[in-house]
């Protein structure tokens, strides 16, 4: 599964990711005006845990939570509905976040083979070796936003 989880994030992060300032609004816009009017259905909203810490804390003007609590899937958050996942900084650098149909964007190809054979190591004997063949690739790049988030720092209060 972390392989696989690997491939997807290496070819998700080769997408050109456009800059936004605000956070929310940005990814709200993904979501009302470029994916829920072309027909995309399904939408998660991925991000690292620092994003998601930063989401997480923001308020509104009536100091209401910006993120909201799902019903459904109760460890998960939700803007507009769309559940939002974390993963580790390590897998998703920086402030991107990626919105839409991932299961639509993102094809990986599991052959379903192993390849066993024996070969020579080193002149100095044989050894067994096995090679699994998977692939990942991006099939739908309209299915998905990359969204680099630039956060305003707050201002203190007088």
């Amino acid at each position: 599964v972390a392989t696989d989880n690997k491939l997807i994030m290496d070819k998700l992060n080769t997408l050109e990711a456009t800059t936004a300032t605000g956070g929310v609004d940005a990814i709200k816009r993904a979501i009302n005006v470029e994916l829920l009017a072309n027909g995309y259905q399904n939408l998660t909203i991925l991000v690292n845990s620092s994003v998601y810490n930063t989401l997480d804390t923001m308020k509104d003007n009536n100091g209401r939570y910006i993120l909201q609590d799902t019903l459904k899937d109760s460890p998960y958050k939700a803007i507009n509905g769309v559940p939002v996942i974390v993963v580790p900084d390590t897998q998703l650098e920086g402030n991107k976040v990626f919105v839409g149909a991932l299961k639509d964007a993102v094809a990986l190809f599991d052959r379903s083979t192993w390849n066993v054979q024996w070969e020579e190591y080193l002149r100095y004997g044989i050894s067994l070796s096995t090679a699994i063949r998977r692939d990942c690739q991006i099939i739908d790049e309209e299915s998905v936003k990359a969204i680099e988030l630039t956060f305003s720092e707050p201002t203190p209060e007088a």
